[in-house]
């Protein structure tokens, strides 16, 4: 709807006096503004319902209607318009009701023509402001309305993340039991099941004489290898990770400052999981070494001392 130029400008003209409308035409066209004449002012009101007009030129004194009776109703359906009143009896009651009404400039008949290409050049040059107020305005609310559905959308995808996370951890928890009891069955099964096989195998002697190393070496793998299922098992389920981590260095033969530069932390720290690996192992007597309790866990007694001779 916005006129850059007056030759963009479209203006209605409604008086009931003939000349007078083809002197505000004449007007109009002079300044390069194209203008409608409407004598009755009730189909006047008709035609702007249909159609914009950027300055709207309105007689108060009319038969059909008075002017500021039709002011309001122009002004209800074209709000954008710039309204200029003109009458040839001027009074200030007139001009202040104009003015509440929404009327942009009050002119006295015989109109000057500079006097009136000054309104209209004011009364567009404030409409344009204000179009590209509201022009502004509009792309406010759609970056806003943008913004408040990329908000949603990183909400949906923040939620998501966390179920998701949720969901994971879960997952690596049951994977974790899952371990745990396939060792625990494993040790079991090795512990029942194969190992008193091998046990009787050891008991024959004729059996015995023949593959004493085979013998020896095969039963000390299993029994090892319950004993460190059974143990990890039970360290596992008491300790936590970063107290595994250290207790498996410790295994290795590590000390504290080595234990430490490995896993990037303090000192400190790897004495505190110490004690904490003690407490939750319950060992009590603070001169008993942990490498030695946690090898024993591992190994368990020599497998093949019943069969010594």
């Amino acid at each position: 709807m916005g006129a850059e130029a007056n030759g963009h400008s479209r203006a209605l003209i409604i008086d009931d006096e003939d000349c007078i409308r083809n002197m505000l035409g004449e007007m109009m066209t002079s300044l390069g503004i194209y203008a409608r004449h409407f004598e009755n002012p009730l189909d006047a009101l008709v035609h702007v319902e249909k159609a914009f007009y950027h300055l709207i030129l309105l007689d108060i004194s009319m038969p059909q209607i008075s002017g500021l009776e039709l002011l309001p109703k122009m002004k209800a359906v074209s709000p954008a318009s710039k309204f200029i009143m003109v009458t040839g009896c001027a009074n200030k009651e007139n001009a202040i009701q104009a003015f509440r009404c929404g009327a942009f400039d009050f002119l006295e008949k015989p109109i000057d023509i500079e006097l009136l290409s000054h309104s209209i050049q004011r009364a567009l040059k404030v409409q344009q402001t204000e179009f590209k107020l509201v022009k502004t305005l509009n792309q406010f609310e759609k970056t806003n309305a943008r913004l408040i559905v990329q908000k949603k959308n990183e909400e949906h995808m923040r939620q998501w993340l966390v179920e998701t996370n949720r969901a994971l951890s879960t997952l690596a928890q049951n994977l974790e039991n899952t371990r745990l009891e396939s060792e625990k069955q494993a040790a079991e099964t090795t512990r029942k099941r194969i190992l008193p096989i091998v046990t009787k195998l050891c008991q024959d002697q004729v059996v015995f004489s023949r593959y004493p190393k085979e013998l020896g070496l095969l039963i000390q793998y299993l029994e090892g290898m319950a004993n460190n299922l059974a143990s990890d098992q039970k360290m596992a389920v008491l300790l936590s990770q970063a107290e595994l981590k250290v207790a498996s260095l410790i295994k290795l033969g590590m000390s504290t400052p080595e234990i430490a530069e490995h896993l990037n932390v303090s000192p400190y720290t790897v004495k505190t999981h110490r004690r904490n690996i003690r407490k939750k192992l319950k060992i009590r007597n603070s001169k008993y070494n942990l490498k030695s309790y946690l090898t024993k866990e591992s190994t368990g007694p020599d497998p093949l001392s019943e069969y010594k001779t």
